[in-house]
């Protein structure tokens, strides 16, 4: 199923490497279940510039619906759970990241990562420490 999802666009200056003032900022509003899947297979990358997170389920989703670019804070959590699948930046500092050098994760990592992750894995993980 296609989803037709209508955009309120807006610009915002930024200064990003090479002096260039120019970021494309898409708000959505509010997206249900499959639209979200939609924009997830379809981005050029997932962004989430978290100062805080208990886990981090939203780039497993992402990776899960086909995204291969994750770009995460450089906080624990993340790189306990993400390693060598994401790029990372210091949320409190625009300069750190270069758009340019951001890698996409292999097959063969995000499927071990995925699987990792399943629900089903967590569930027996969790009977098992009950």
């Amino acid at each position: 199923m296609k989803y037709e999802i209508h955009f309120e666009r807006a610009l915002y200056g930024a200064t990003l490497l090479g002096g260039t003032t120019f970021c494309l900022c898409i708000f959505t509003g509010y997206v249900d279940d499959g639209q979200l899947a939609y924009l997830y297979r379809h981005c050029e990358g997932f962004i989430l510039p978290s100062l805080y997170e208990g886990f981090g389920i939203p780039p497993l989703e992402a990776l899960a619906c086909g995204c291969r670019t994750l770009l995460l804070s450089d906080i624990p959590v993340f790189r306990e759970v993400y390693g060598n699948v994401a790029n990372f930046c210091d949320p409190y500092d625009s300069a750190s990241v270069s758009l340019s050098d951001l890698k996409s994760a292999g097959e063969a990592e995000t499927v071990a990562l995925l699987r990792k992750f399943s629900w089903k894995n967590t569930a027996d993980l969790i009977f098992r420490n009950l």
